[in-house]
């Protein structure tokens, strides 16, 4: 077997992101919704063959694929242009209603220190769609890079998460996927065990 025949990569599960309303599953980054359907026909149509599949979680997948020394027979790519429509339809209704819904939070906190999660399209998703930023002191991200830099398309700056040790009961809006669990641990555990997140 020649190495120049096999292929490694992951990508992202894309389709339980969406499913899930990650803010990330769709953007910039990831320009192309690409499912295990068509992915399957496209590395079939192109004559690669699956040796191993791997998936972490409902977070990426994992490929080995090597050059198929077997034709292949060419597939037809799947029509699913009506199931992606309505995921898509759903991912935007709920983030207009979610974004709703923390506006009306937002407004009924009186005397809070709020921040925002994530110098990125978490928190872009979330101005784009309406989110009430007029209260929010900062963006708290972990990208040294990012620190003392505004958000491309808000009058955000962002800070350094452990700005919230300033702070007696901050409030932090977090919309961030697939890694909200681990931002919450390293908050609580490490910065202010007090922080509030919504």
């Amino acid at each position: 077997m020649r190495v120049r025949d096999n292929l490694v990569f992951s990508y992202p599960n894309l389709k339980a992101w969406l499913n899930k309303k990650f803010t990330n599953s769709l953007n910039f980054e990831h320009t192309v919704f690409l499912t295990d359907e068509h992915l399957e026909s496209l590395l079939q149509n192109i004559g690669f063959e699956i040796v191993k599949r791997t998936d972490y979680l409902e977070h990426s997948h994992f490929f080995h694929v090597k050059k198929s020394s077997i034709p292949q027979v060419p597939l037809e790519y799947k029509d699913l242009s009506d199931v992606n429509t309505e995921l898509l339809q759903n991912f935007i209704k709920y983030h207009v209603d979610e974004v709703n819904a923390l506006n009306k939070i937002i407004s009924d906190l009186k005397g809070k220190h709020i921040f925002l999660f994530g110098a990125h399209i978490f928190s872009q998703y979330l101005k784009v769609f309406g989110l009430d930023t007029s209260k929010v002191i900062s963006i708290l991200d972990n990208s040294k890079e990012k620190q003392d830099q505004r958000l491309y398309g808000t009058t955000l700056f962002v800070d350094n998460p452990r700005v919230l040790q300033n702070y007696g009961t901050p409030v932090v809006i977090l919309r961030a996927g697939p890694y909200n669990d681990e931002i919450k641990w390293q908050i609580l555990s490490r910065i202010n065990q007090n922080t509030l997140f919504i």
